[in-house]
């Protein structure tokens, strides 16, 4: 989309989106009445309530006097800008029904130009104004075109201007009136406070009052609606406006008195298992965690465990929200899901899914059983009426729920706006009992949607990549309540990636390099090419990580994404790896507290000088492939794909060309030359020491061999080698490795996959096996890799990443590898890496040697003569 080149047209596009937009915060059903207060108007700019009069300044300002003469004299108004979703004339309509709502008994012209010359602060009021009705009706054309044709704009409902045709439109559409308000306050105001109003009783309470009263059209019309639908038994109501009115009333600006955020997440691992995070830009909770503000700005995710959440919640920490701690003191804490396997805390929970994390006694009391041994553990997922029927057992009331619901879209990819059209990323949508669902195409679309509905959840459902609009269609009791448009398109937009390195500049690399590493050339590897089938869940998963992955993301979150995915529900680390080792991402690990973050790697190229080989090398989604290989073929280079042979391997697209600078500038990715940094040849694999020490550190979990994992009680003396995992009670530390032989430390390092590889090498007990007939390597233990840049190393020289393979015996990594390469493995793994089958000549292990060597300059190719001799 075009950007808003000055403040008319930045408030254009805001309020068209506000509005008129489907997806906004006042339904998809056509536009019936309009609300122009400054509270409204500084919501559409994203500003807070307490912006109202600021935002309202700010909007009159855009107006010039000539211009407004003109648009509301003769409707003429300039042509909105190439690119911009907008008609052009919709501000001025929304400066209208203001007018209209500061002075809703203005019934004739003059008076309504008075209060507008007074509004604007005009030398002289406007003669005619019979431009405004033209502008509605304009209005009223271009909605009914752009929502026909599926764009995510509402229609726009005129209402019958009566006897004041110039303004009638303005004065009927404006809801509610200022002085509505102010009477709205006094009257109604009592019914907003405390727990949320009930219906009946603000039907009943507003009607006793309406006939002795003066209200605006408005007022009269949005109420009698909403009294018709509500007696008549419909319950879609949350977002009319007059109910948006009535809830309103206790959200006035003097009721925020805590700027502060305080969000209480966990996130279910890829084992199931919960952990549990705090994010809040509060100063005194982020000391009760031993973490100063000034550390991390912002609002940061804070891993800790649960009997610290439990200990923040009922302790002494006056900042943390009196619901949750109410929560706390009755024995349970409700949390929605949110997001893919992330879920958040809410007293009152409103998601489609819900667990509850149970005081002991409180599940005894429900028959809930929960996980864990511990005094508190979470539920099982229930509906939130499951959820809503426990809480009241235990609260010995209901949740705080007002009985109208509203149709909300959840969940998908969303790229700007439109969703990510992959079927394992589809959004769903949440309606009331009682109502019923259909979707239907707009227009000439790819792909087909199935319906569901169960539990007050529609869910959708596809086989293949979506592309085009859609219209959903809500009904309740037989009368269709909302049309919101779904756009789907069926690849991530390639909008420019930034680095890690730009993303996170103080944060550090998850693994230490090791001892040693220095640049060397990679000789890409000719053989006999395959091209695996690119798995379609795989292919969903890189389309949304790229789609999503702009600013990266906490561990939580990719955690949440990745095991949408899964065939495997223990495979996720698995994958994480797969994707690290195949270029795709990066984690990065904070130097102050404990936390990871994940970053994609920006799409770049790879040449090969000798070859004039040129590879397609980072986060590279699909429509990078596209490009790159019609940008390819159309300079007749010859374009060729290859992956390992795996169940998920992520295929690396290359091309061979003459002139590789064009190509890369055709493409317009960057182009860098094939290399990698090597460990020193013929020397065991190290890492330098942590700088932390092990005093007044606990074992959070060891290693167990026969497991290939670490586990709470693992089988850590297995040949006399144990390797621990090393935290401590400050949330401000990260984790250290210990590896223990015949009772005597070893070492203490950083890198969890840095300790494993070690701890393997130490104890003699192979980590990877090697092929040497079929050029493959494979890890054995549940986890462990190789260092990145030797993985790195293998990707570049066989022209593919690694895969995995999912099985009733696991989940099998698999690289492949050339036998002279697996040399150099041997010598930096040593026992950790088993050989099988052919091995190497002599003359083979020589040349490498000499090789590797020489590509480090001349040092390097004295310290292996001797070698070469000896062979």
């Amino acid at each position: 989309m075009t950007v808003p080149t000055s403040p008319f047209w930045t408030h254009e596009v805001a309020l068209t989106r506000h509005y008129l937009g489907t997806d906004g915060p006042e339904g998809s059903l056509p536009l019936a009445f309009l609300d122009a207060s400054g509270r409204q108007i500084a919501r559409a700019l994203g500003r807070p309530d307490e912006d109202a009069e600021a935002a309202l300044e700010t909007f009159i300002r855009i107006f010039t006097p000539a211009r407004i003469v003109v648009a509301l004299r003769d409707g003429h108004v300039a042509p909105a800008p190439a690119g911009l979703p907008v008609m052009g004339w919709f501000s001025y309509l929304v400066l209208t029904c203001h007018v209209a709502s500061v002075s809703p008994n203005v019934a004739a012209s003059d008076r309504f130009r008075d209060r507008l010359q007074l509004r604007l602060g005009l030398d002289r009021g406007i003669s005619e104004l019979s431009g405004i009705a033209r502008l509605w009706e304009r209005a009223q054309r271009w909605c009914e075109f752009r929502h026909r044709n599926g764009q995510p704009i509402r229609q726009i409902a005129l209402p019958d201007p009566g006897t004041a045709t110039q303004i009638g439109h303005s004065l009927r559409i404006s809801f509610p009136a200022r002085s509505d308000l102010r009477r709205m306050e006094r009257l109604f105001g009592g019914l907003a406070t405390g727990r949320p109003p009930a219906p009946g009783r603000v039907v009943a309470t507003v009607r006793s009052e309406i006939a002795d009263r003066t209200w605006s059209q408005g007022f009269l019309r949005a109420f009698d609606e909403f009294s018709t639908r509500f007696r008549a038994g419909d319950r879609l109501l949350e977002d009319h406006p007059f109910w948006v009115a009535i809830r309103g009333l206790s959200e006035r600006p003097a009721s925020r008195t805590d700027p502060h955020t305080f969000d209480v997440e966990f996130h279910a691992g890829f084992d199931g298992s919960p952990s549990y995070s705090i994010r809040t830009d509060d100063p005194e909770v982020l000391r009760a965690l031993s973490v100063e503000p000034d550390q991390e700005p912002g609002r940061p995710a804070i891993e800790l465990d649960l009997p610290d959440l439990l200990s923040l919640l009922g302790g002494d920490v006056r900042s943390v929200p009196h619901a949750l701690r109410r929560c706390h003191a009755e024995g349970a804490i409700p949390f929605t899901e949110v997001s893919w396997g992330v879920w958040r805390a809410e007293r009152t929970p409103e998601g489609a899914n819900v667990r509850l994390l149970l005081r002991a006694d409180a599940a005894r009391r429900t028959a809930v059983t929960i996980e864990g041994n511990y005094a508190w553990g979470l539920g099982p997922p229930v509906s939130r009426e499951g959820a809503d029927a426990l809480l009241a057992a235990l609260r010995g009331h209901g949740p705080d729920r007002s009985e109208l619901v509203g149709v909300r879209i959840r969940g998908g990819v969303r790229m700007d706006d439109a969703y990510l059209g992959r079927p394992k990323f589809l959004p769903q949508a949440t309606v009331g009992p009682g109502c019923a669902a259909t979707i239907s195409a707009v227009g000439t679309t790819v792909g087909t949607i199935d319906v569901s509905l169960a539990d007050g959840v529609v869910s959708l459902d596809c086989s293949n990549p979506l592309e085009g609009v859609w219209r959903l269609e809500v009904s309740e009791r037989g009368v269709v309540r909302a049309r919101p448009s779904l756009i789907f398109e069926p690849d991530a937009r390639l909008d420019a990636r930034r680095s890690a390195d730009e993303l996170a500049a103080d944060w550090r690399p998850e693994e230490p390099t090791p001892v040693g590493c220095s640049p060397v050339p990679v000789a890409r590897v000719i053989h006999e090419r395959v091209e695996n089938r690119f798995d379609d869940a795989l292919a969903d998963l890189l389309e949304a990580l790229y789609a999503t992955g702009a600013g990266g993301w906490a561990e939580r979150d990719v955690v949440g994404i990745v095991g949408t995915c899964l065939p495997d529900r223990f495979a996720g680390w698995d994958v994480l790896r797969l994707l690290v080792d195949s270029g795709w991402l990066v984690a990065r690990v904070s130097k102050r507290w404990r936390a990871r973050r994940w970053y994609l790697v920006p799409p770049y190229l790879t040449v090969f000088p000798s070859t004039g080989v040129v590879v397609l090398e980072g986060a590279a989604a699909a429509g990078w492939k596209r490009k790159f290989r019609d940008v390819a073929e159309a300079t007749s280079a010859t374009v060729e794909m290859r992956s390992v042979e795996a169940d998920w391997s992520i295929p690396t697209l290359s091309a061979q060309t003459t002139d590789p600078k064009a190509l890369a500038m055709a493409v317009g990715l960057p182009l860098v030359e094939a290399a990698a940094s090597l460990p020193p040849i013929e020397a065991p694999l190290r890492y330098d020491d942590t700088l932390y020490g092990d005093e007044r550190r606990i074992v959070g979990s060891t290693w167990d061999w026969a497991r290939g994992r670490f586990t709470r009680h693992g089988d850590g003396k297995r040949f006399d080698v144990v390797l621990e995992r090393l935290a401590t009670a400050r949330l401000g530390a990260a984790d250290i490795y210990r590896i223990v032989a015949d009772g005597s430390i070893v070492q203490l390092l950083d890198g969890r996959n840095a300790a494993i590889v070690l701890a393997h090498r130490t104890a003699g007990i192979p980590l990877f096996t090697f092929d040497g007939r079929e050029k493959r390597l494979t890890r054995l233990a549940g986890e462990g890799a190789l260092p990145s840049a030797v993985a790195r190393y293998l990707r570049l020289r066989n022209g593919c990443g690694p895969g995995l393979d999912f099985g009733v015996d696991g989940r099998g990594y698999v690289a492949k590898c050339e036998p002279t390469d697996a040399m150099s493995l041997k010598a930096w793994l040593g026992p950790a890496l088993n050989w099988v089958g052919g091995g190497p000549s002599p003359l083979d292990r020589t040349l490498l040697t000499l090789a590797l060597g020489r590509s480090r300059g001349p040092g390097g190719a004295r310290a292996v003569a001797g070698v070469a001799a000896r062979s």
